[in-house]
């Protein structure tokens, strides 16, 4: 019995975290890179320059801008993105110097999302310019090389050459309950229901076990039930 509870919390428990990502949103590969070119929209030559202008970026000021090309959306562009930005562990507090720009190639949309460390530097008005004055144009002529090399070295002006720290936040043991926190634009916090169902799944399940093993140990007393439906039913009566 024991086992077989282990064994179905563990098998629930999988099944609703895989439900916060859609199945298609594609896993991190094992060797992580900066360009991830799923859409084939580069040759393999632009590809690596592309992937070298990142790594050396990136080695440079610590912040690291991350390319997805897909050749279609599973879901909507903001979705998305917003996915691979959390499934790939884009949105953790010790990774969020961290840009993705992600681009669909049917339909072919362009979304860039930031991390919280970036808020202030990389505005979502900032995004859009890129997007409209860098990347669309060159996209429209199918030279998606262009457009990207043009929107990294945009977005890495501005972002500058030394690194933004994001510091891990400060353990307090009493805290006054925070504001609201406003979300940009151009980044989404996913805070999945998940975690809450499975507790409340292991609570019902261990209810359910401390119940069995109680009457296991304690069965009810026999008792007899006699019915008045049947008129030739005969009942007997203990007299003392």
């Amino acid at each position: 019995m024991r086992t077989l509870l282990l064994v179905s919390l563990f098998l629930v428990s999988h099944v609703l975290l895989a439900w916060q990502y859609d199945p298609e949103i594609k896993n991190k590969p094992r060797f992580a890179r900066e360009v991830n070119d799923f859409g084939d929209l580069l040759t393999w030559g632009q590809e690596s320059d592309l992937e070298d202008e990142l790594d050396a970026y990136r080695k440079r000021t610590g912040n690291a801008i991350v390319i997805i090309t897909l050749k279609t959306l599973p879901l909507s562009l903001k979705e998305t993105s917003v996915q691979y930005y959390k499934k790939w562990g884009m949105g953790a507090w010790y990774a969020r110097n961290k840009i993705l720009l992600l681009v669909s190639r049917s339909p072919r949309r362009v979304r860039i999302t930031s991390g919280r460390g970036f808020d202030n530097i990389l505005a979502d008005r900032d995004c859009q310019r890129i997007i409209d004055e860098k990347i669309t144009p060159a996209f429209r002529a199918f030279d998606y090389f262009t457009g990207l090399i043009e929107g990294v070295h945009d977005i890495e002006a501005i972002l500058g050459n030394e690194e933004k720290v994001v510091h891990a936040p400060t353990p307090v043991y009493v805290t006054p309950k925070p504001p609201p926190q406003q979300t940009p634009e151009n980044e989404v916090d996913l805070d999945s229901p998940g975690l809450w169902v499975i507790r409340g799944i292991i609570v019902f399940v261990v209810i359910i076990w401390l119940r069995l093993r109680y009457l296991k140990r304690n069965p009810p007393p026999l008792e007899t039930y006699s019915s008045a439906a049947n008129p030739d039913a005969e009942t007997e009566e203990n007299v003392t």
